[in-house]
């Protein structure tokens, strides 16, 4: 259970209720990058839906915060952390935050 004050139930409804929905965007970006590089959509799909379960427990089972788990899987000069420059100079951070503004307004 997680409990919050009454000032922040806004908040919390828009992260809990939009979340979702916001996670099935990304994901199906994900399902149409791997559908361009040869995986079929239903395979995709299902190991994108499993890593994103699996992301999920481990954040909230390990307690540890996104940007640690993040370095626990991004490895000096890799694949990973140049995925993650590519987020960063399309704006996915400010994307996130904006949704979230326009859906709390």
């Amino acid at each position: 259970m997680i409990t919050v004050p009454e000032s922040q139930l806004g908040i919390v409804g828009v992260v809990g209720g939009c979340g979702p929905a916001f996670v099935d965007v990304f994901m199906d970006a994900l399902g149409d990058a791997a559908v361009k590089y040869g995986l079929d959509r239903q395979t995709a799909y299902q190991l994108i839906a499993s890593m994103v379960k699996g992301s999920g427990a481990l954040a909230y089972h390990s307690k540890l915060t996104p940007a640690q788990l993040r370095d626990q899987v991004t490895s000096p000069g890799g694949t990973t952390i140049r995925g993650v420059e590519a987020l960063e100079k399309a704006g996915f951070r400010y994307a996130v935050i904006d949704a979230v503004n326009k859906a709390n307004h």
